[in-house]
């Protein structure tokens, strides 16, 4: 799952690279996350990337798994005053079991911090595409009926699909499964900006169909069957 973080520097002064700057100006709901399994309590699952994809040091995070948590960090290059920058914040991998905060702190500089979360989304599917189109249907057989009787009690098949992924990385599995989990936690129904390779509507996940797979530590793979909600 990937978060943005969009810093500004009002300070009157450029900010050198190398300075420790944190989220102080706006901290963020760690514990939510924690919750919606999008983050590890102690945090240890957070990578920030620069705009040039080089890995930022971190410095620590204060209050993990609190509504009040501060992210510090150095910066990897310099900030002109007025200037905004724009991180890559990565979380969700629940395996990690190894610290990042090992960076020293240099310096705290004031400098404005937005984080905008993303919705856990699904990624594509491993094989191609496949769907049937169920009809319920109640059967009366014998000795109830001298043949076999059906009654479809809807006659207006519905799309279902059986989305598979083989050979995925860690944090896509983890995210398939914070998808999975906010399904149950209430919200039922998703729609296509959630699953940008289905056609456009309304789905939700069949009872029953998921499957979560690791084979090696490396190794996962994820299945489930949505069905088209239809108006």
């Amino acid at each position: 799952m990937i978060a943005t973080v969009t810093l500004s520097n009002a300070s009157g002064s450029s900010i050198a690279a190398g300075t420790t700057v944190d989220t102080n100006s706006l901290p963020f709901d760690h514990a939510s996350l924690v919750t919606s399994l999008q983050s590890r309590a102690d945090g240890y699952d957070l990578t920030l990337t620069d705009p040039n994809g080089k890995s930022v040091p971190l410095v620590s995070l204060a209050n993990a798994n609190t509504a009040t948590a501060r992210l510090r960090f150095n910066l990897t290059a310099t900030l002109a005053n007025g200037g905004t920058v724009v991180y890559t914040l990565a979380h969700g991998n629940l395996g990690k079991q190894v610290s990042p905060y090992t960076a020293t702190a240099s310096g705290d500089a004031a400098v404005g911090m937005a984080i905008a979360w993303a919705s856990p989304a699904l990624p594509v599917p491993s094989f191609p595409l496949d769907f049937a189109l169920p009809r319920i249907a109640d059967e009366s057989s014998y000795p109830e009926a001298l043949s076999v009787r059906v009654n479809y009690r809807n006659n207006t098949p519905r799309r279902r699909y059986a989305l598979s992924w083989a050979s995925i990385t860690a944090d896509e599995w983890y995210e398939i499964r914070a998808f999975l989990y906010g399904q149950r936690g209430g919200s039922y129904t998703f729609t296509e900006s959630s699953a940008t390779f289905l056609d456009s509507g309304t789905y939700a996940v069949v009872p029953n169909t998921a499957s979560f797979n690791q084979s090696s530590r490396l190794g996962f793979a994820a299945s489930f069957e949505v069905e088209e909600v239809l108006p």
